[in-house]
């Protein structure tokens, strides 16, 4: 599951390597799975990315590991720049190799993983409720984390 050593990029700056070898950092935002392909989407800070696994491209031991990544994980992920209309942002990832930064455990973080009763959980999510309209799609990305190696 090794990365090998390519030009890391961001996802915002995608369009600028089409056809060229690049490597995302990020975290696993969502997945779905046709057969013998994954498709694994990246988030960096900066956008979201369609990553696209094989079996035959990045080998079975590889591809059975991103089959149970769970949402979270940080991963570094190295592939071919391809531009595509039906992908976020234009441009997918043609997955050649993949590595596992940390693997997000327990995620999402629910009131019973932490013996919180509902009652309990009612009230706090009352009192951090405005807190979780800073991650609106409508409000700007600026001071969003980015992924830094």
């Amino acid at each position: 599951m090794a990365a090998e050593a390519s030009n890391h990029v961001y996802i915002e700056d995608l369009a600028r390597h089409a056809g060229e070898e690049v490597t995302l950092k990020g975290w696993l935002n969502n997945k779905r799975s046709s057969g013998k392909i994954h498709f694994l989407q990246l988030r960096d800070g900066t956008g979201v990315c369609q990553c696209v696994a094989s079996l035959a491209d990045v080998g079975a031991e590889s591809f059975a590991a991103a089959d149970h990544m769970g949402q979270e994980t940080s991963l570094e992920v190295s592939g071919i720049v391809r531009a595509d209309k039906r992908a976020p942002g234009g441009y997918e990832l043609t997955i050649k190799s993949i590595k596992m930064v940390a693997p997000a455990i327990d995620y999402p973080i629910t009131p019973k993983d932490h013996g919180v009763s509902a009652r309990q959980s009612a009230s706090v999510g009352a009192l951090v409720a405005p807190a979780r309209d800073f991650a609106s799609p409508q409000r700007s990305r600026v001071g969003l984390p980015r992924f830094f190696s």
